[in-house]
């Protein structure tokens, strides 16, 4: 993890910023509501002329046909956190970063087999989420925190199939 800390102290003050990076995965909600329109009208296309399909004909289709009508996009993003304070503090860096995976809940994985990739697949289902969205769900893990004097939190969604990146950030100013 992508850690950096800066401190400084003073007869006066102490300020110490600390900003670690996590790498996730991120499903647009738009994608996924597009590939469930593409199912759903490849479906009653192709059961249009069986009104009454069995559940064994519905569950045939599904393992031929739904992945090749449309498939939501995933991409690999992450979210740079900068935490401030104004005193020293017991914060438990190892803590923070599980704490962010955490929040997010689709943290990306460095091996997976196949059993896993189904499991990672139906989590990230469950979690669609844009850069504004992450960022909203960071910034309200850290304001739970009540060491910190301010924040900053920057996402990016590195998009795979626009020709731009998504990026939200949130700030809020040392008190």
């Amino acid at each position: 993890y992508p850690i950096t800390l800066n401190a400084s102290r003073s007869l006066k003050s102490f300020q110490c910023d600390l900003s670690f990076t996590i790498t996730y995965s991120s499903t647009c909600p738009c994608s996924a509501a597009l590939s469930r329109q593409a199912i759903a009208e490849k479906f009653n296309q192709e059961f249009n002329s069986n009104p009454n399909p069995t559940k064994k004909d519905i569950q045939d289709w599904l393992n031929q046909e739904q992945s090749l009508s449309a498939t939501p996009h995933a991409q690999r993003s992450k979210a740079t956190i900068t935490l401030s304070f104004l005193q020293p503090t017991t914060l438990s860096l190892t803590t923070l970063i599980q704490e962010a995976e955490q929040t997010i809940q689709t943290a990306v994985q460095t091996i997976v087999k196949r059993s896993d990739e189904k499991a990672f697949a139906v989590k990230n289902a469950k979690n669609l989420m844009f850069a504004e969205d992450a960022v909203r769900k960071l910034s309200q893990w850290v304001d739970s925190l009540t060491s910190t004097t301010g924040y900053n939190i920057t996402v990016t969604h590195f998009e795979s199939l626009h020709a731009h990146n998504a990026t939200a950030t949130i700030e809020k100013p040392i008190n």
